[in-house]
């Protein structure tokens, strides 16, 4: 139980606020084609999409962050994407 009156608990309140909001979360800028529509529907569904536009070819560049186990299930379910994301995010690296 936590008290806002007389601070019982406030301390297991904060660390567990660090653990549900912890650095844990990826952010992503993802290229994907169409055909990959279910991707899309995906990051809707269990990320937080700050940004989905398709360009002039019809690729949907989607900004998205994603929980820990929600990275794992969508690198998982759709590896080529992230592939080619990375890929993408080292040869802007070099």
């Amino acid at each position: 139980m936590t008290s806002a009156l007389n601070g019982d608990g406030v301390e297991e309140l904060l660390n567990r606020l660090d653990e549900l909001l912890g650095s844990d979360t990826t952010s992503l800028h993802l290229a994907i084609a169409p055909q990959d529509g279910e991707a899309i529907a995906w990051l809707h569904r269990h990320g937080n999409v700050r940004q989905s536009e398709p360009d002039g070819e019809g690729i949907t560049h989607v900004d998205v962050d994603l929980a820990g186990p929600e990275m794992g299930r969508f690198e998982k379910k759709f590896p080529l994407i992230v592939q080619d994301a990375l890929t993408e995010f080292v040869d802007a690296a070099e």
